[in-house]
């Protein structure tokens, strides 16, 4: 038996290291009302030339899982803490997790300053660039009004995705979400719709004129509330997406992950327990109106 060997990008290829550091990180467990050990290795800054936007990144020894991966926003606040000269807390909305709600974050590490110095440098410049956009779906449940979800788009992480998922909001391009509907639904996994040619999952349309590539896997499907790309296999992305009902691994490094639910997630529940097992709805979901909403 032969097996292919199959390329697995962890998207830290394309980006260049500006601040590398031996650290130990820990979690605020909200529980517990504690710190929680998340593991030892090389805390980096990351930043992607191409798409010009900056990270953390950490992986645990050994193992190399990630135990913390995220953007370097001008509103992140490091301070220092009381414990140690050496020690780090700030608060951020973490991909590494099981949600993505923000998480208050503690390290520790010899090279405090330097650290300090790259983040304000980084601060400085994402202070200039764009926000990521942000927008809505109205929903209606069988005809009747059922609420509003609104997203905001990793633009900043997987540009051309989230572009052409905006577009389809705004139907800029003379075809989009409006009266779409949500034709695949399996209670407790997600929501699938975006069909917006064949309404039943056969069909789809880009703002490309073609299906285009699989952009980037950095995003994880760490919880519910996840937009994705839905596909019929590699680079075969169109006009249809789904939302997570929970934590699924499973399609990691096979579906591009390119925004969240910021608000209306009452909503996308409400849509999850309207499927089966064969993920036929028992009701019509559709996109009664759609848009951006900066």
């Amino acid at each position: 038996m032969f097996l292919l060997q199959v390329e697995v990008r962890s998207g830290e290829e394309d980006e260049e290291i500006l601040f590398k550091e031996r650290a130990k990180l820990y979690r605020w467990d909200r529980e517990l009302s504690q710190w929680k050990e998340r593991g030892v290795g090389d805390i980096k800054i990351l930043y992607h030339p191409v798409k010009k936007h900056y990270r953390v990144v950490m992986r645990r020894e050994q193992v190399l899982n990630v135990c913390a991966n995220h953007t370097i926003s001008k509103s992140i606040e490091l301070k220092p803490m009381n414990i140690s000269a050496n020690a780090l807390v700030w608060t951020a909305t973490d991909y590494s997790g099981t949600g993505l709600a923000p998480h208050l974050i503690h390290i520790s590490l010899l090279l405090v300053p330097s650290h300090l110095h790259v983040c304000s440098h980084i601060q400085r410049e994402t202070g200039k660039s764009k926000s990521n956009p942000v927008v809505f779906f109205n929903i209606t449940i069988d005809g009747e009004d059922a609420g509003r979800i609104i997203m905001e788009l990793f633009a900043h992480i997987v540009p051309k995705t989230a572009e052409n998922f905006r577009a389809l909001c705004t139907r800029e391009k003379g075809f989009g979400y409006l009266q779409s509907v949500f034709h695949r639904i399996i209670p407790g996994f997600m929501c699938q719709g975006g069909d917006i040619t064949n309404q039943d999952g056969t069909g789809g349309k880009s703002i490309y004129e073609k299906m285009f590539e699989d952009e980037c896997f950095e995003v994880r499907h760490t919880g519910p509330g996840l937009l994705s790309m839905a596909n019929r296999g590699r680079d075969t992305n169109n006009s249809q997406f789904f939302i997570t009902l929970k934590k699924a691994e499973q399609l990691d490094f096979k579906h591009v992950a390119f925004g969240f639910i910021k608000e209306g997630m009452d909503v996308v529940r409400r849509i999850g327990e309207l499927g089966a097992k064969d993920g036929k709805p028992t009701k019509t979901i559709t996109i009664s109106d759609c848009g951006q909403i900066k």
